[in-house]
């Protein structure tokens, strides 16, 4: 699709335009705890991320065997994408809905 003056629309951003749904239903439940909720949305990133990691295991484990599910694990742990997910989310907590 071409622009006016030939340029181009740029499609691709750093983040969604707006916040997902779930952030706001999860911030709304967390908001009873006052100013603690912050940090309880980031014990449920760090918490949501060992999750994932743990599921990663159990699938390599299920379908292979253990060291399959430990090598799978590490993969993830070790994506530079999803170790600055978590840590984005961490950082930026502070400015969420929830405070």
């Amino acid at each position: 699709m071409s622009w006016p003056e030939g340029r181009f629309r740029a499609f691709g951003t750093p983040t969604a335009p707006t916040p997902h749904p779930l952030a706001y239903f999860i911030a709304t439940g967390l908001s009873v705890f006052g100013d603690l909720a912050p940090t309880l949305a980031e014990a449920l990133v760090f918490f949501s991320y060992g999750l994932l990691l743990w599921a990663a295991f159990e699938l390599g484990r299920t379908l292979f065997s253990w060291p399959v599910g430990l090598f799978f694990a590490l993969i993830l742990a070790t994506r530079r994408f999803l170790v600055a997910l978590v840590l984005e989310s961490t950082s930026t907590s502070r400015t969420s809905p929830l405070s």
